[in-house]
């Protein structure tokens, strides 16, 4: 019942729009050069782990701020300041594994119970058989951006895009965007290798369970995430405005 209820939570917050995960490639300083092209638009904005680095140096830019963020990472010590400053806000969502830990540390009350999810991850061979109609929210444990995004299906998102995720070095430029702590790139590349042998087979999951299977696509053209599809950026404003229009 506790589930049942955060996910009606998650579904408030979203309220079927396009959902679009900022991420820490280094293709997302087009999206700074360009943000104000989706201004008008009413986009859930989701990222992960520093969050705050995207809402000052991209989303700030339309006077916009993240409604959904997950913070999983054990380096990133949740709860935090941050984190507490987060739920603060109004029409917002926390995401988190270690909910033992942050419980600890932070009494949920019946206020907060409405605005965060934990999740179960563990990186087996059982694993690539969740989400299922048993184990709704345990996930096969990689990328946090990975997980979010099945999430985000789950809470009934109309489309996902995904922003700065590069997966590795793209010509050359700077590995991760405005000093985002990170992993090194041989990891990134270990992370990036167990996506392209997996996702496909969790997305399949979340739907059988879920019955959610909204378009998704990645706006890094050189990405080294090869599941997904790939567009420009004008073709992923494309998608943007037209389910925007839609209604």
């Amino acid at each position: 019942p506790e589930t049942e209820k955060r996910i009606g939570c998650l579904r408030k917050v979203i309220r079927g729009r396009p959902c679009a995960i900022l991420l820490p490639g280094s293709s997302i300083s087009k999206l700074k050069r360009r943000i104000e092209e989706l201004k008008g638009l009413d986009i859930c904005f989701a990222s992960v782990n520093d969050y705050w680095i995207m809402e000052d140096a991209i989303l700030s830019k339309i006077d916009k701020k993240l409604d959904i963020i997950m913070r999983s990472a054990i380096e990133c010590r949740v709860p935090g300041e941050r984190d507490f400053a987060f739920l603060k806000r109004k029409s917002n969502f926390f995401i988190s594994e270690r909910a033992g830990y942050f419980e600890s540390q932070m009494p949920l009350g019946d206020f907060l119970s409405n605005k965060v999810l934990f999740f179960v991850a563990e990186r087996s061979e059982k694993m690539h058989y969740v989400p299922s109609p048993e184990y709704p929210l345990h996930f096969f444990a990689q990328a946090s951006f990975t997980i979010l995004t099945q999430i985000l299906m789950v809470g009934g998102a109309s489309l996902i895009v995904w922003f700065g995720a590069d997966g590795g070095l793209i010509d050359w430029r700077n590995l991760y965007f405005g000093g985002w702590a990170s992993d090194s790139l041989d990891r990134l590349k270990y992370d990036t290798e167990t996506f392209n042998f997996t996702f496909q087979r969790l997305l399949s999951n979340v739907h059988n369970t879920w019955g959610k299977n909204p378009p998704l696509i990645n706006c890094s053209e050189k990405s080294h995430y090869k599941v997904i599809k790939k567009v420009s950026y004008d073709e992923a404003f494309k998608e943007l405005h037209d389910v925007y229009n839609k209604g």
